[in-house]
């Protein structure tokens, strides 16, 4: 497991030094702070309404948090998609920066709940509320609206995982309670884009399977580019992008809410 874990962070360290996520965002400022995490809102004037969509972006291990350039390009299409939207950006780094991968792995039911206790603390409209969470931050976000939902009786309405961990979350290592599964919200969607990193079994109301079949992801060039690429595809689709399969079917935003089970998609053409 440490020889894993080993290459998991030297895999890691190639990504941060080719300078990914280094440009300060500034959109984001902080509107709350927990014991380990800092919640930022997306916006100059940082003010939440309650009346319209909120949006929960969590990142993973070893990120830059709302600095990453990723994240901003995805609350920005997210805005162009939903105007009037409330994106909230949950920043772990001061626990997700070890690099023991299992302590941070573990710290996901910390962070997990005080995102729950976060949402509890606004006056959120539950069929208006989506979380979405990338690697370590997928099984925060299916960790908080079990949480909201436990606290509150009140299910959640959606919980996209961007190509959830599955390293000491598969297997039956860690129960559902302990991370992403189809039960945390009314629908759960999951984007699968590797089997090295992500979570290989369906866990949600939708799996999608991205090139599963490829080595590498369209425009990507390493494990670790597979493993962001969900980020960036999320966020062409809020922004209207869509892929036709070989079947002639249109694979776009609005099948990560209709559809059901599990499907290969095909966005290299």
């Amino acid at each position: 497991m440490g020889d894993i874990v080993k290459s998991i962070s030297n895999v890691i360290n190639s990504f941060n030094q080719e300078g990914s996520g280094e440009e300060e965002n500034n959109q984001f400022t902080l509107y709350q702070q927990s014991r380990d995490a800092s919640f930022y809102l997306w916006g100059e004037n940082g003010v939440f309404n309650s009346t319209q969509s909120v949006y929960v972006i969590t990142h993973g291990w070893q990120n830059a948090g709302f600095t990453d350039n990723d994240f901003a390009t995805l609350a920005q299409s997210i805005i162009q998609y939903d105007p009037n939207a409330n994106i909230f950006f949950t920043d772990w780094t001061d626990l997700s920066s070890n690099y023991n991968y299992l302590e941070s792995a573990r710290d996901t039911a910390i962070v997990g709940q005080q995102l729950g206790e976060f949402l509890l603390g606004l006056d959120i409209d539950t069929d208006k509320t989506t979380l979405i969470g990338h690697s370590l931050g997928a099984h925060i976000s299916g960790i908080a609206a079990d949480t909201y939902d436990r606290l509150t009786g009140e299910v959640l309405n959606t919980v996209i995982g961007l190509d959830s961990a599955g390293l000491s979350f598969e297997d039956g290592l860690t129960d559902e309670s302990g991370r992403l599964d189809a039960t945390d919200a009314n629908r759960v969607v999951e984007l699968h884009s590797t089997s090295i990193f992500g979570y290989d079994d369906s866990m949600g109301d939708l799996d999608v399977y991205l090139n599963w079949n490829d080595t590498f992801q369209p425009g990507e060039s390493s494990l670790m580019g597979n493993h962001y690429y969900p980020v960036d595809l999320l966020a062409n689709l809020y922004q209207g992008a869509s892929y036709t399969q070989e079947d002639g079917s249109v694979f776009e935003l609005d099948d990560l809410f209709t559809l059901e089970g599990v499907y290969d998609i095909n966005t290299t053409v």
